[in-house]
């Protein structure tokens, strides 16, 4: 789920989470106890029905801006390489839901899979895969749209690592936080702020209530002028060179970016049993994920490290997080070599 369905937090995007929270998730999500849905790699798009008009949209900003018709959406996409694919699903859910006159004044959130298209996991079919919208979707089910199949997302079985495992991953968070002087009641934000004078050495010439300031704003957004306020012209650049909103998610990025390695693995572990329920027994889902993964040095052995889904998706104190393992870089591999074969 993406686009404007917002973005679903890795576990470490938790930032008021304390330490032994993130241990506790880590030990809960690897032992199984916590139910999962499989996240899809697809295309995702919002829509709804009122008046005689389906709205869609892809963003936040059409969503409030209230969705485009179907031929605004596709000159909307015009520049756009899923156009086709996008026009496809939107103009079958509008041809449906004028056929059996449904009628939903809230947006309905749905992915988007194309066997012909895949991006990084090759689906078995053309797929429709609700997220929201709960009453349209039990009204759904009455009728059919051509040429797609219909889903809800789906439960995940996670195996579950075993205890060494689980000890090993969750061991290198609290040794990667005590390298920083942090116990287990530190959070988050807390870790960002320690890793700011390692990852920026120029941040030293900073107040330490700053660099706390710093850290939170690149968590939780805030002004800048409210954090240089006072400073002295120098460094209150140096301070922009970090907080600053066109930097903030790159910085952020690279403080975080200790943990993140840790959870590529822990996720790794974890979904490595995982089979996608919209993937049928695909040898060519294996080899092209086999492939990238080599690139990353990760060992081929069993198969152990490949898994057929994008990731696995936890509901933690009513948001949505996500486990995704070494997804993201294979899938920047195989996009790389898409793009570069054409």
């Amino acid at each position: 789920m993406g686009g404007a369905a917002g973005h679903m937090k890795h576990p470490y995007e938790m930032f008021d989470w304390k330490l032994d929270e993130l241990v506790n998730f880590m030990l809960r999500a690897g032992s199984g106890l916590i139910p999962a849905k499989e996240k899809i790699d697809g295309l995702n798009l919002f829509f709804r029905r009122e008046g005689g008009v389906t709205k869609f949209a892809r963003s936040k900003g059409e969503l409030k801006s209230g969705g485009h018709k179907l031929d605004e959406l596709s000159a909307r996409l015009e520049k756009c390489g899923a156009r086709d694919i996008f026009c496809d699903a939107a103009r079958a859910l509008d041809d449906f839901m004028g056929e059996v006159s449904v009628v939903t004044s809230e947006w309905v959130n749905v992915e988007v899979v194309r066997e012909d298209h895949p991006i990084t996991i090759d689906y078995s079919g053309n797929w429709l895969i609700f997220n929201s919208g709960d009453s349209f979707v039990e009204a759904l089910w009455a009728g059919s749209i051509k040429g797609w199949r219909l889903s809800t997302a789906v439960d995940l079985k996670v195996s579950g690592l075993t205890l060494f495992e689980v000890s090993g991953c969750s061991e290198k968070l609290f040794e990667e936080f005590e390298s920083y002087g942090l116990d287990d009641s530190a959070t988050i934000v807390d870790y960002i702020a320690a890793r700011i004078p390692v990852v920026f050495p120029e941040s030293s010439k900073l107040p330490r209530k700053v660099i706390g300031e710093l850290a939170s704003k690149l968590c939780h957004g805030g002004h800048m002028k409210d954090i240089n306020s006072g400073l002295p012209r120098d460094l209150a650049a140096i301070s922009s060179r970090i907080g600053s909103s066109e930097y903030s998610d790159r910085n952020r990025s690279r403080a975080l970016a200790p943990i993140a390695e840790i959870f590529i693995e822990f996720g790794t572990l974890l979904l490595r049993d995982c089979v996608s329920a919209f993937v049928s027994d695909n040898p060519k889902t294996l080899e092209r994920l086999r492939a990238a993964q080599l690139k990353l040095g990760i060992p081929p052995h069993d198969n152990e490290a490949i898994p057929t889904v994008e990731g696995a998706v936890y509901v933690v104190d009513d948001t949505m997080i996500k486990v995704t393992g070494c997804f993201a870089p294979v899938s920047r591999i195989i996009g790389d070599a898409m793009f570069k074969s054409n």
